[in-house]
């Protein structure tokens, strides 16, 4: 009985030992979102990650997690005009390098959320659900879910590119444009397809692709 009940210690502890090595995949945002994102919660642990939700700013999130997180995940949008807005999840502010006095003083970055050392440069990869009600949350961690776990078809050849909006002036964003699309025909392999996303509204690649 007593070799019995310390083998089954054993047991647990290695469980235990096994769960602080898993990846720590930590989600942050608004209650009523993340908890409507638990099929994804369930989905990443099933990968054998290690899901931690808070509701709290991600500064505290980051400061309460048990271990360094190896992935972060927030879920809200980034609304600058509404800022007591419940879906609310502020991005990180930063200087912006600007050519003309004209442009803005600083951008939003998500990205540097990863900057867990300070050196400038972010170490865990960052994303976000920019959703605004638990239906879309919902939806989109339906969607992401469906994407992994599809069987692989020739559509997974498709390369995805997306090329922001400079907002410089018309001129300067038209001869960026067509740098983009002219780097992207020389650049891709010959067996993709090309799937261009640009963000300048004027723009004919400019829109959300239908899935």
């Amino acid at each position: 009985m007593i070799r019995l009940i310390f083998a089954f210690a054993l047991s647990l502890a290695a469980i235990d030992a096994c769960a602080a090595e898993a990846p720590l995949w930590l989600v942050v945002g608004p209650a009523e979102l993340t908890a409507a994102a638990e099929q994804l919660v369930r989905h990443r642990e099933a990968e054998g990650m290690r899901a931690m939700v808070a509701n709290d700013s991600i500064e505290a999130a980051l400061a309460a997690a048990p271990v360094k997180p190896a992935y972060l995940l927030i879920i809200g949008d980034e609304d600058p005009a509404n800022t007591n807005a419940t879906y609310r999840v502020p991005a990180q502010q930063r200087e912006l390098y600007r050519w003309r006095l004209a442009q803005a003083t600083q951008y939003a970055s998500d990205a540097a959320w990863g900057d867990l050392d300070g050196d400038g440069a972010p170490e865990i990869p960052v994303g976000r659900i920019p959703a605004r009600t638990p239906k879309e949350v919902r939806e989109l961690c339906r969607k992401i879910i469906a994407y992994e776990t599809a069987t692989p078809t020739a559509n997974d050849l498709r390369l995805v590119a997306w090329a922001g909006s400079a907002n410089y002036d018309p001129m300067t964003d038209q001869m960026a444009n067509a740098a983009v699309v002219s780097m992207v025909n020389a650049s891709a392999p010959a067996w993709c397809q090309p799937w261009l996303l640009i963000g300048d509204a004027a723009n004919s690649f400019c829109g959300w692709p239908e899935r």
